[in-house]
């Protein structure tokens, strides 16, 4: 087991502070271009054994503060999964961002989140539309409510069917003005992931498709959004005007571009570092999840390095990990009995050290030169 060198950050920003870093200039895409970009990236999917509507990782904030002070910020972010990107997308403002999945399903239910930016004018109407529960004149919530108000507002709202299916067809016209030649079984699945945030709505949770490995006790959407930071702040995107306008203005402007990918595939990482080197750009944070516990023991490991070293990057750049603490040891880093530990790792470490052959396990990846974040 290699001992952990953990790199010890300056305390550069104020302890607790919430500003964002500077908003970079917008450049956007066409709705041309983006309809090419992702064609033309993606890979055929592949399949996942799970549901991966929501994130199942509550530790996610955990690491914000230390991805400010590293420097992580501008740039291209790339990233994998559903709506846990936006909160890393909203800290590290980024130019441009490439959410990268193996299932087809979260390209789509990315295309719905991208409809419902599109419809929403405030943060409590992303929700309201996202769980088809209306907001009453009675609500309460005011101009600027907190995350807390309105996870206690819409946990007692009963959803509205009439809202869903009238929110579901403003959503598809939307979706298909996105020009991807989306199939009637595409539509179907869209159709389905909103369904599901209707039934569950703050009890939606990451599940796994086969009963028998869902014995772990994984978050519910309500634990995911009132998550807090080391500090104790609250921190999801939707808890701030300045973080839910910026991700919207990005969705807007077509540069959160959701990608059909395998990280260890032929295709849509190369081609997402041939894009980002074309448009004179660097990866400023690449958020892997816990994609590495899967690659390690199917032995897809190199060529998931392979394809990072085609992305350019600098001296800042970073992993944002999210490692599964095994029954034998947890995380150096792990907080209480959290499943998942965030970590950060500059990527030029990780490419360093597994030339060097220190990379033989999941826990050497996961442990080892990781910068501290407490």
């Amino acid at each position: 087991m290699w001992a952990v060198r953990g790199v010890l950050i300056g305390l550069v920003v104020v302890m607790g502070c919430r500003t964002p870093p500077p908003t970079p200039a917008i450049h956007p895409l066409s709705a041309d271009e983006f309809a090419t970009t992702v064609q033309t990236i993606s890979e055929p999917p592949g399949y996942f054994d799970s549901d991966n509507f929501v994130s199942n990782e509550t530790a996610y904030l955990h690491i914000v503060r230390t991805l400010q002070q590293v420097g992580a910020h501008d740039g291209v972010y790339v990233g994998v999964g559903p709506d846990q990107n936006f909160t890393y997308i909203a800290r590290i403002r980024p130019k441009l961002a490439f959410l990268v999945d193996i299932r087809r399903e979260n390209l789509l239910e990315h295309l719905l989140f991208k409809a419902l930016f599109e419809i929403a004018r405030t943060r409590q109407e992303y929700l309201s539309l996202l769980f088809s529960k209306p907001i009453r004149p009675d609500a309460g919530l005011g101009p600027t409510p907190s995350i807390q108000a309105m996870v206690d507002y819409f946990d007692r709202t009963p959803g509205d069917e009439r809202l869903y299916q009238n929110t579901l067809a403003r959503l598809t016209r939307s979706i298909t003005a996105y020009r991807l030649n989306l199939s009637p079984d595409d539509f179907r699945t869209i159709q389905d992931t909103y369904r599901a945030f209707f039934t569950y709505h703050l009890d939606m949770r990451f599940e796994f498709k086969r009963p028998s490995l869902n014995g772990l006790n994984f978050p519910v959407y309500r634990e995911f959004l009132l998550e807090k930071d080391l500090e104790g702040h609250q921190g999801n995107f939707l808890n701030s005007d300045d973080d839910f306008a910026f991700i919207k203005q990005m969705s807007a402007n077509n540069l959160i571009i959701p990608i059909t990918g395998d990280f260890a595939g032929d295709k849509a990482l190369a081609g997402v570092g041939a894009y980002i080197r074309d448009r004179g750009e660097a990866v400023s944070a690449f958020y892997l999840s816990n994609v590495e516990f899967y690659l390690v023991p199917n032995g897809r490991m190199d060529a998931f390095v392979q394809n990072v070293k085609r992305l350019p990057i600098h001296d800042r750049s970073v992993f944002i990990r999210a490692f599964v603490n095994l029954q034998s040891a947890s995380h150096p880093e792990r907080v209480d009995q959290y499943l998942l530990t965030p970590t950060l790792q500059y990527i030029r470490s990780v490419l360093r050290l597994y030339d060097a052959g220190r990379y033989r396990t999941y826990w050497d990846i996961g442990t080892a030169d990781y910068i501290r974040s407490r």
